[in-house]
């Protein structure tokens, strides 16, 4: 196999070079140093010792050695996942894909939900074939032939071995980047902080001098409206929220929930109480995301008793507690959310009446949005740190466990 042709087979699903880390090993020196090597690669050759000496033994004969992990999800994947979802499991990804992942267990659906799928034209066994078939090509290790000559039978099924401890030792960080990939909720920011500096950065500057209590207000409704306009009454669904009253109701009770604290909060500007006021506009700003992030865990732990009633899910436990432990990105945006309420509090104690003139109150009716953003990307990124530095750990015990290893 050549350097380009091992690209194309192992990584495929087109996915570009981008999206991956890729090496190729050629020089037997560059082998013999362990320090060189991923940790995944150096864990799997410390499990037996006979593999160093396979693999440096190839080295020597000419061939290369190629390892690739993948540092994205592939559309198709991705999409085969949220129709296994939508279709079979109460549109909730991660109570099945960590058992599938982690334990090769299949996710289990009925005859009906089958067939349903196949009206739609879709094939969950075919859909679950993509989504196995990724996780077992994200992170493996392949011979580069460089010179005329064919490896034995007995190389390639050590490099099978190989590869079947790679897709074990790999499954967290499968998990992570896929759980990464399908967050449940995000917060479209780039439309926030667009439509907050549009709208609410003109309207303070003419209002700063003239009317600067109606500021506030105005902020805090913005962002609450775009969001609104975006994913309650979105475009495909405004005549079925036009017809039901109670919808418009409770949308009328959340504007009123942002609006009446920040009022509130620019009666105590004026009276110079900057601490109140300070907590009043963040309240009025966290409306929004507190009320999206409780609807999804409302939604999560719905779908959980529905799973677990029908049996396809087997976890023991109370539902809130369950969903908390496998929604953790959801609750690291609530700690930005809350963050962010801090740091209002504290930009109005310090600056005063400052808050409500040029770019504050647009970058303010940002914050909560932005920081929930990056605590949840936080998240994702401490499960890959995580997965590293168990990886570390268990290549130390394997080093323990087989001395000779290196």
């Amino acid at each position: 196999m050549t350097a380009g042709d091992f690209w194309k087979r192992s990584v495929g699903f087109g996915v570009s070079q981008s999206d991956a880390d890729w090496i190729v090993i050629q020089d037997p020196a560059v082998f013999e140093s362990h320090e060189n090597l991923p940790w995944e690669l150096r864990y799997i050759l410390s499990l037996r010792p006979s593999r160093h000496a396979t693999v440096n033994n190839l080295l020597k004969q000419g061939f290369g050695l190629g390892f690739v992990t993948h540092k994205a999800v592939p559309d198709e994947v991705v999409r085969s996942v949220r129709r296994i979802s939508d279709l079979t499991q109460e549109g909730m990804a991660h109570f099945w894909l960590e058992k599938l992942v982690k334990y090769g267990q299949d996710p289990v659906w009925t005859s009906a939900e089958a067939k349903d799928a196949e009206a739609q034209g879709i094939d969950l066994n075919t859909e679950l074939l993509s989504v196995k078939k990724f996780g077992n090509n994200h992170c493996r290790l392949a011979l580069i032939q460089f010179a005329d000559n064919d490896t034995a039978d007995t190389n390639a099924s050590c490099l099978q071995e190989m590869n079947d401890d790679l897709v074990s030792v790999s499954a967290p960080w499968l998990f992570a980047i896929l759980r990464a990939k399908l967050a449940a909720f995000k917060f479209p920011i780039a439309t926030i902080c667009l439509s907050s500096f549009v709208v609410t950065l003109p309207l303070t500057f003419w209002l700063q001098n003239i009317l600067p209590s109606a500021i506030p207000i105005i902020a805090a409704l913005v962002v609450t409206v775009v969001l609104a306009l975006r994913t309650v009454v979105s475009p495909l669904r405004v005549q079925a929220s036009l017809r039901r009253g109670n919808k418009l109701l409770w949308l009328f009770g959340i504007f009123c929930a942002v609006a009446l604290p920040a009022f509130f909060a620019a009666n105590m500007i004026d009276s110079a109480d900057y601490f109140f006021a300070g907590l009043l506009f963040a309240l009025s700003l966290a409306v929004m995301p507190v009320y999206f992030l409780a609807k999804e865990f409302v939604k999560a732990v719905k779908a959980w008793r529905r799973l677990t009633s029908a049996g396809k899910v087997a976890y023991s436990g109370d539902p809130l507690a369950v969903v908390c432990g496998r929604e953790k990105d959801l609750l690291a945006r609530l700690a930005g959310i809350i963050t962010a309420m801090l740091m209002v509090v504290w930009f109005f104690v310090m600056l005063g009446a400052m808050t409500l003139t040029g770019f504050w109150p647009a970058i303010l009716a940002c914050l909560p949005y932005i920081l929930a953003e990056f605590f949840g990307w936080l998240e994702t990124q401490s499960a890959k740190a995580a997965y590293a530095k168990s990886l570390k750990r268990l290549w130390r015990k394997a080093i323990i466990l087989t001395s000779e290893a290196w």
